[in-house]
């Protein structure tokens, strides 16, 4: 997958002015999906039928920033500042993702400024790539952040597709994974983030490799159902009322065909081998251990405290974030996250009064972090700790379980001595 000559060829000055009106389109589809794909669907977006009361739209309406202007005649049905978030937003995708390309490709901010000049094999194409894959990511999560902002609740019509996209990017394009710097025998080279150094490679690509992968996607479309399951009368009543729960709801009909388009995908990258599989491998691992991580934390914290301080939401988001960027990323973002909640929340108690947030912007901010501050976070830092790619997961474990005892005594002793109640359900989401 190589970058188009005709691009390149042009002027920067050209690209910049290309890529901003790009990222001005790209801010109006956000806003369409975060209006549209939210459960309380709103007809704020200009693309929108307008509601009742209210001017038809024309094309000026659909005009990047200027159409927002014009928009502001609908106070009345939405509220008097109801435009501006909507018009910053765009003006933020367009200024963004001309600075997220500034930063990938001409200053190559995700490698490091020491790094050899003979040390990247197809550098120009391979940090094109890799902005393409992390400005559709940023999209989502944009999408994602405002309607969790505004409902609490991450939709999985938002995260599904950015776990396609992901895998489709990994899959086709093994450049598009983050880089990793290697010291070897040869010297320094820069190779894409895979599972671990290369010591997985070989049995990756046997039938073992396949079955692996494909469990990854079934077990993933099978966590997406919409579903009930309860053991109060047993797990063998409990399962069958899963599945029929799963059956009657009918999610598996969008599910299924994603499932099997998947895995056809899957399997034909598979027959293919090269370095197209491996990524892929890489990207559904991501899948895997982000979601797997989150969804830990989110059962301890229902088990300990009887609350559910981590929506699925929350799961399937840490999923699409673990495609994109690799399992090893998942766990520098849920660590980055707190530290990235902290001044949102402050400023959100200060304009607002509420203290409940919601988690899901925070994982995406993080991520937004650890894509700008690469080199210092992976490079000089994290990748020190993966050495042994087996460890970081059992590490993992062993801290979710130690936390879950950690609350499970604190819950003993507050409502003993403290008099506090803790049960019931909060902030659940899909």
């Amino acid at each position: 997958m190589n970058v188009p000559q005709v691009w390149l060829a042009c002027p920067l000055p050209i690209r910049l002015a290309a890529l901003f009106a790009a990222g001005l389109g790209a801010g109006g589809l956000a806003n369409w999906a975060i209006y549209t794909l939210a459960f309380d669907r709103r007809a704020i977006s200009p693309w929108l039928r307008a509601p009742g009361g209210a001017p038809p739209r024309g094309w000026l309406d659909r005009l990047p920033i200027a159409g927002w202007w014009r928009l502001r005649r609908e106070r009345s049905i939405w509220g008097p500042a109801f435009w501006i978030r909507p018009l910053v937003l765009e003006i933020a995708c367009g200024v963004g993702l001309v600075a997220l390309y500034v930063w990938e490709t001409i200053e190559l901010g995700l490698h490091p400024a020491w790094l050899p000049p003979n040390a990247g094999v197809q550098l120009a194409a391979s940090v094109h790539i890799q902005f393409a894959a992390h400005a559709a990511l940023l999209l989502f999560l944009l999408v994602a952040t405002f309607i969790d902002f505004d409902e609490k609740t991450i939709p999985d019509l938002v995260t599904v597709p950015g776990t396609v996209v992901g895998l489709l990017f990994a899959g086709s394009a093994s450049a598009s994974r983050l880089p990793d710097v290697l010291r070897t025998d040869r010297g320094i080279t820069v190779a894409p983030l895979l599972i671990d150094d290369g010591s997985s490679i070989r049995w990756l690509a046997g039938p073992l490799g396949w079955w692996l992968a494909i469990a990854v996607v079934w077990a993933w479309c099978f966590a997406l159902l919409d579903k009930t399951c309860t053991l109060r009368r047993g797990v063998v009543r409990g399962f069958r009322y899963l599945c029929v729960s799963a059956f009657r709801r009918k999610s598996w009909i969008a599910i299924g065909p994603i499932g099997l388009l998947v895995s056809g995908f899957v399997t034909w990258r598979w027959s293919a081998g090269g370095a197209g599989w491996h990524a892929l491998c890489a990207a559904l691992a991501g899948l895997a251990f982000g979601g797997a991580m989150v969804w830990g934390v989110r059962a301890v914290g229902k088990w300990a405290l009887g609350l559910e301080a981590m929506g699925f939401g929350d799961v399937t988001l840490m999923a699409m974030i673990g495609v994109t960027l690799g399992w090893q990323s998942t766990v520098v973002v849920f660590f980055l996250a707190p530290f990235c909640a902290v001044p949102i929340a402050i400023t959100q108690w200060l304009l607002t009064g509420r203290t409940h947030i919601a988690f899901g912007p925070y994982l995406s901010l993080a991520a937004l972090v650890l894509i700008i501050a690469w080199d210092r976070l992976w490079t000089q830092g994290a990748s020190l700790y993966f050495s042994n790619a087996w460890f970081v997961p059992l590490l993992v474990l062993v801290c979710e379980l130690l936390m879950g005892l950690m609350l499970r005594a604190w819950r003993r002793f507050a409502e003993r001595f403290l008099g506090m109640e803790y049960g019931g359900r909060m902030n659940a989401e899909r």
